[in-house]
C-alpha cells in the first residue's frame, strides 16, 4: 500500500502533533514558572505536563521567541539555587551501613560514590547556569547587575543546545 503524497493526506489534530505548539506567554510563563521551582531537566519536565511542546521546540523559543532566552536565563539562574539546596540535602542524609560476617558497622562505599557522584553533577551545572555565584570564577562584584551574567547563561543554553533556525507562528498570527 503506498502513501498518499501529503497534500492529499488528511491535516492532522493537534493531538497527533506531539509537541509541536504554537508559543504563547501563558504556556511560556507555565514552562519558565516550573524551571524556575525545579531541579528536574527539561525531558522530564517535559514528560511530566504532556501539553507542553516537546524539548525541542522549547529549545527552539530560544533561539525564535525575543526574550524567551532571557526569562528562560534566568529560571536556569534560580534552578540552580535549587540544585544547591539538593547538595544540602544530600550531604546531610546519613550514609548507608551495613553489618559485615563479623557483626561490625560499614559503610555502603557504592552508596557514597553514588551520592558524590549526584553532589558533583549537581555542582557542575549550578556552576554553568549560575557562574557568577557558583562557577568558582569572580565574575561581577555588582550582584544587582545580572545583565553580565544572563548572557553568559544564554551563550551556554545556545552552546550546549544549538538548534537549526526555525520561526514559529506567535499565537495571534
Amino acid at each position: 500500500m503506498s502513501k498518499k503524497p501529503i497534500s492529499q493526506r488528511s491535516p492532522k489534530k493537534p493531538e497527533d502533533l506531539h509537541g509541536h505548539c504554537v508559543y504563547t506567554k501563558e504556556l511560556a510563563d507555565e514552562i519558565i514558572r516550573a524551571i524556575s521551582n525545579s531541579t528536574e531537566g527539561l525531558h522530564k519536565l517535559c514528560k511530566k505536563n504532556p501539553h507542553w511542546p516537546v524539548p525541542s521546540t522549547i529549545r527552539d523559543w530560544i533561539h525564535d521567541v525575543e526574550g524567551f532566552a532571557t526569562r528562560y536565563a534566568r529560571a536556569q539562574m534560580i534552578r540552580a539555587d535549587n540544585m544547591i539546596d539538593e547538595i544540602l540535602e544530600i550531604a546531610d542524609q546519613d550514609a548507608l551501613t551495613y553489618h559485615d560476617e563479623h557483626g561490625n558497622t560499614r559503610v555502603d562505599g557504592g552508596h557514597v560514590t553514588k551520592e558524590k557522584l549526584r553532589i558533583d553533577t549537581r555542582k557542575w551545572l549550578a556552576g554553568k547556569f549560575s557562574p557568577r555565584i557558583y562557577g568558582g570564577n569572580y565574575i561581577n562584584d555588582d550582584p544587582e547587575n545580572d545583565e553580565e551574567q544572563i548572557q553568559q547563561t544564554r551563550k551556554v543554553i545556545q552552546k550546549c543546545m544549538p538548534v537549526k533556525k526555525r520561526k514559529f507562528p506567535k499565537a495571534d498570527e
